[in-house]
């Protein structure tokens, strides 16, 4: 459900305050005895206390001048525009039904000469039936289409996940000639459907 606005928001009342007390939402599940974690999403103490308040006062809208700007979201990439996309070969056929194996795709770079990647996004073409998604970089000369590898990770996409974006003088280095190979997990939802993934990638350098 929605939960953009007010109107949209209040009928969940319970449900929200329920479910921060317990911290089943915003999952995390990282442990937090050991350190703070890079794009942590749990909420702090004083935040769960603050909604439970509001539902158990009548969760009611507050003064308007008080909200905050409507958010602007990104009709596009969330990394803006890319410098460099690369797109599965050719889109899979997903069935209606039934379990589909590991399906692997090979894209190639085009880069003539190693590259710095600073950031990644993966973009399903149909958000319905991607499960998750592994891109691996297949360096030149390996001829790895799928199954365990050492290849390295270059992204991962799950629903929900946010774009990789790594900080001012960090990196991914990709190999001149270089392929990404798109390791894909489809869950059938009762019709057939096609996809086709992009990946789009910023700071290439």
């Amino acid at each position: 459900m929605p939960l953009v606005t007010y109107r949209e928001t209040r009928p969940w009342a319970k449900a929200i305050r329920e479910a921060t007390r317990t911290r089943k939402m915003p999952p995390w599940f990282a442990d937090p005895c050991c350190g703070k974690f890079a794009n942590d999403r749990s909420l702090t103490a004083a935040e769960i206390e603050t909604l439970g308040a509001w539902e158990s006062t009548g969760a009611t809208a507050g003064d308007v001048k008080d909200a905050p700007k409507a958010r602007e979201w990104p009709s596009g990439w969330n990394l803006g525009v890319p410098d460099q996309i690369v797109e599965m070969p050719r889109a899979f056929e997903v069935p209606a039904k039934g379990a589909v194996e590991y399906q692997y795709f090979a894209a190639p770079t085009g880069f003539t000469e190693d590259r710095w990647v600073q950031g990644v996004e993966v973009r399903p073409g149909n958000r319905a039936v991607v499960h998750h998604v592994v891109v691996y970089i297949r360096e030149p000369g390996s001829t790895w289409t799928g199954g365990p590898t050492k290849s390295d990770i270059l992204t991962v996409y799950a629903p929900g996940s946010s774009p990789d974006v790594w900080p001012q003088g960090m990196a991914k280095r990709v190999k001149a000639g270089s392929d990404l190979v798109f390791e894909i997990h489809y869950t059938p939802n009762g019709k057939p459907v096609t996809d086709r993934e992009r990946g789009g990638g910023a700071g290439i350098r």
